[in-house]
C-alpha cells in the first residue's frame, strides 16, 4: 500500500464528493466516506492530506481511504511531536483556497503527555473546550488560537462547532429542575445586539479567555456572574451609587436582602438571597468570532513611569474570542415561601421575583454584562 500526499482541490459538500490534486497536477476524485469517520466535517477545500488510491465504487481509480495529514502516521503507532490540526487550521482568505503549508505547518505544534497522545486523537475533539484549552497550537514561543500573517493574509483560527448539541433539550431540562425544586419562575429570552465578551480575564494558557461550558464547551452566561451584574446595578440606580455607604444601605433593605441576602450588621441578621440566577444557556448555537484589541501604550504601562504614554509605540494586537448575535434563555426563580410582598424600604409593596426580573432586564439593555460594556459589548435585548 502507497500513501501519497496531496491536498483537497475541490469539495461538494451536499454531495459529498471532492478531488484531490497531486504535487504533478493530477486530480484523483474521492468520496467523503473515505476520511476517517468523525473527521468528514473537517474537508475544506486546500486541506493538506494523504490518501491511499485503489478503485472507487465506479470502477474507475479513486482515493478510498484518506487522512488528515498526520493523522495516518498516528494510526501506525508512529508517535509523532508534531501534528497537525488540519481541521482547524484555516487560512485566512479563505475564499483563494489553501490552507496553512509548509513552514508554517511546521511551526505549528503542540504539547501532550506521550501517553494522553497515545490514546486521544485530537483530530476527533468535537468539545470546543476541550479542543481551545486542552489542545492548543503553540508557535513561536507562546500558544494561540488566531494568528494573521499580514504578507499573505494567511493565519490560524480556532473555531468550533455547536450544531450536534441539543440547546432546546438543555433548557428543557434546566426548566424539569426548576419544576422538581418548587420554583416560582420567571423567564427573559434576549439577543445580543453586537458582540458580548464572557470571562476575558479569566485563567488560561492564551493572553485572554472565554467563559465555556464545563461539560458542552459552549460559551454561556453564568447564574453567580447575572446575579453579581444585577446586584451591582441595583446599588448604583437606588441606593446612591458609587457613593460612600451605598452598599451599607442596600444591606439594610428588606427587598434588597430578600433578593440577594444580606450579612448580620447590627439588629439585622443574616439572611440567604431569595432568587436563584440559573445560567443563561444559548437558544442556537453561538456564533463565536474573533476579536482584536490594540493596545498603543505598552511601554508606557511597563515602565516605572518614564516613558509617556504617547502614540508613537507600535500596537500590540491581541486577540480574543467573542459571541456575536445569540440568543439566550435566562431564567430566575425563588420558592413560593420567600417570594413574599416587600413591606418596607425601596421596594416596598413589590414581590422581589418581579423585581429581580426588572432589574435583570434593565442591566443587560442599558449597560451590558461581560467585558468591555463601555464600548459597546455586552448589550442585549428581549426577545421573543
Amino acid at each position: 500500500m502507497m500513501i501519497l500526499q496531496g491536498k483537497i482541490k475541490f469539495y461538494n459538500e451536499q454531495r459529498g464528493f471532492g478531488k484531490i490534486i497531486t504535487p504533478k497536477d493530477e486530480e484523483v476524485f474521492f468520496h467523503f466516506t473515505a476520511f476517517p469517520r468523525g473527521t468528514q466535517h473537517q474537508i475544506v477545500e486546500g486541506l493538506e492530506v494523504e490518501y491511499e488510491v485503489g478503485i472507487g465504487q465506479n470502477g474507475r481509480p479513486a482515493a478510498i481511504k484518506v487522512w488528515l495529514i498526520g493523522q495516518y502516521q498516528g494510526q501506525k503507532g508512529q508517535r509523532t511531536n508534531k501534528q497537525y490540526f488540519s481541521d482547524q487550521v484555516v487560512q485566512k482568505g479563505h475564499e483563494r483556497g489553501g490552507a496553512l503549508k509548509g513552514q508554517e505547518i511546521e511551526n505549528i505544534e503542540y504539547y501532550l503527555p506521550e501517553d494522553t497522545r497515545k490514546y486521544v486523537n485530537i483530530q476527533t475533539i468535537d468539545n470546543y473546550a476541550l479542543r481551545l484549552n486542552k489542545t492548543p497550537y503553540f508557535s513561536d514561543g507562546k500558544f494561540l488560537f488566531f494568528r494573521v500573517k499580514r504578507k499573505d493574509a494567511s493565519g490560524v483560527e480556532v473555531l468550533p462547532k455547536f450544531d450536534n448539541i441539543p440547546f432546546e433539550n438543555l433548557i428543557l431540562r434546566q426548566r424539569n429542575t426548576q419544576k422538581k425544586m418548587g420554583l416560582a419562575v420567571k423567564e427573559l429570552s434576549v439577543k445580543g445586539n453586537w458582540r458580548l465578551v464572557i470571562g476575558l480575564g479569566s485563567a488560561s494558557v492564551y493572553e485572554t479567555s472565554i467563559t465555556l461550558h464545563g461539560i458542552y464547551g459552549f460559551p454561556y452566561l453564568p447564574g453567580s456572574s447575572l446575579k453579581g451584574t444585577v446586584r451591582s446595578y441595583i446599588i448604583q440606580e437606588c441606593f446612591g451609587g458609587e457613593e460612600k455607604g451605598s452598599q451599607t444601605a442596600a444591606l439594610r433593605d428588606e427587598g434588597f436582602r430578600a433578593i440577594f441576602g444580606g450579612i448580620a450588621d447590627g439588629d439585622f441578621k443574616a439572611i440567604q438571597g431569595g432568587i436563584i440566577f440559573f445560567d443563561a444557556l444559548p437558544k442556537e448555537a453561538p456564533k463565536v468570532k474573533t476579536d482584536i484589541m490594540n493596545p498603543h501604550f505598552g511601554p508606557y504601562y511597563s515602565s516605572s513611569g518614564d516613558k509617556p504614554p504617547t502614540d508613537y509605540y507600535n500596537p500590540v494586537p491581541v486577540p480574543f474570542l467573542v459571541v456575536e448575535k445569540t440568543r439566550y434563555q435566562i431564567a430566575i426563580g425563588i420558592t413560593k415561601e420567600k417570594n413574599q410582598v416587600v413591606k418596607d424600604g425601596v421596594f416596598n409593596g413589590r414581590w422581589p421575583l418581579d423585581v429581580a426580573e426588572e432589574y435583570t432586564l434593565k442591566v443587560l439593555e442599558e449597560c451590558g454584562i461581560g467585558a468591555k460594556t463601555a464600548v459597546g459589548y455586552g448589550i442585549m435585548e428581549k426577545t421573543d
